[in-house]
């Protein structure tokens, strides 16, 4: 796999690698397009999870295409609102040179000047709406387009961002200060329903210089062929530490508690079709050096929404597995240290 770390604070860089990737409408690959943008809130005084997704599927230039904005809100391990709502591709505006985009009532602006993005979100069907800064606090990590199932993906990733704004909840509002953010963007040529799949986890510490650690694996489908894995260890806005080699993902047990799946009707097409999760992930990495210098990461899933999403190429159908819950964390290198047990967001991929 290739790596690029996108050097901090260059406001070009950003732009540039955020940039939306899309295809002309001469692409022969067009209905099989894929990208998003999405966006995490960790508020750890207040228990608060935010998860926000604008995609966009297939031909967008024509009625066929799909934009689509997901959402879950509310508590880690309390009552919890998620959903799918489709935006009429006839309210859509998106750009070909930055980051931005406009679904419906949704939008996403990259800001130049202050080096952040300002996030709008109204989901109705699930009484969920956002006014969100995210300010970037962290070097990004960016790879080029690679072989991925019949086409490719490619990918980049701010792990650590400073959120501020309000998140509406049915009749709750919450003042969001200076929480965790996180902000990543996918874009390529595929069918979902292919065998092909990832898990992609990401775990901070809540203080100004905390770590932030994110770990990548990407598989032919859950508990399938792994064809990459990688974690990448932050110290503030740093990247510290990359571990490539002898990196292991082990799926131990399997978990009991409720799986809530959307949107609903899919569950009742599919109902015994989807990959069971673990009890907990066991996530390691040791450098080949004598002096081994490595990290255990055990991941705790408390909560399981499942976004069941076919493809509009009739191709097949996939499973996003979005789990959150407690991590532990073993840290063996030297001069960083990690205190106490995080809250953490880990998404299991693969297809139904």
């Amino acid at each position: 796999m290739t790596v690029s770390i996108v050097t901090f604070p260059d406001q070009r860089s950003i732009k540039f690698h955020d940039s939306l990737q899309l295809p002309t409408i001469y692409d022969p690959n067009l209905d099989s397009y894929k990208e998003w943008q999405h966006f995490n809130v960790f508020d750890g005084k207040k228990g608060l999870f935010f998860m926000v997704n604008f995609s966009l599927t297939g031909n967008v230039f024509s009625k066929r295409g799909i934009a689509a904005v997901s959402c879950i809100a509310g508590n880690t391990f309390g009552k919890l609102c998620y959903g799918v709502e489709p935006q009429g591709n006839e309210e859509m505006r998106i750009s070909h040179l930055r980051p931005d985009m406009s679904l419906g009532k949704n939008a996403i602006t990259f800001d130049n000047n202050k080096h952040s993005y300002w996030l709008r979100v109204r989901l109705d069907t699930i009484g969920v709406s956002a006014y969100l800064n995210f300010d970037i606090v962290s070097q990004p990590i960016s790879a080029f387009a690679r072989p991925f199932g019949s086409g490719s993906i490619g990918w980049m990733a701010i792990p650590r961002l400073v959120a501020n704004g309000t998140i509406q909840i049915g009749k709750n509002s919450y003042h969001i200060k200076k929480a965790i953010g996180y902000h990543d963007h996918d874009w390529g040529f595929f069918n979902w329903g292919e065998s092909v799949g990832w898990e992609w986890g990401i775990f901070s510490e809540n203080r100004n210089e905390g770590l932030t650690i994110v770990v990548d694996q990407r598989t032919s489908g859950i508990r399938n062929h792994v064809h990459s894995k990688v974690i990448y260890v932050y110290q503030g806005r740093r990247i510290v530490r990359i571990f490539s080699d002898n990196v292991r993902f082990l799926f131990n047990g399997k978990f009991i508690g409720r799986k809530e799946v959307t949107p609903g009707t899919m569950r009742i097409l599919f109902p015994y079709q989807s990959s069971m999760m673990p009890k907990s992930f066991t996530i390691s990495a040791k450098e080949s050096n004598p002096k081994t210098e490595g990290i255990t990461i055990v991941f705790t899933p408390r909560r399981l929404i499942q976004f069941i999403v076919p493809d509009p190429n009739r191709k097949g159908e996939t499973q996003l597995n979005q789990l959150l819950g407690e991590i532990k964390i073993n840290l063996h290198v030297k001069g960083l240290y990690i205190s106490g047990t995080l809250l953490g967001y880990l998404e299991s991929v693969g297809p139904l």
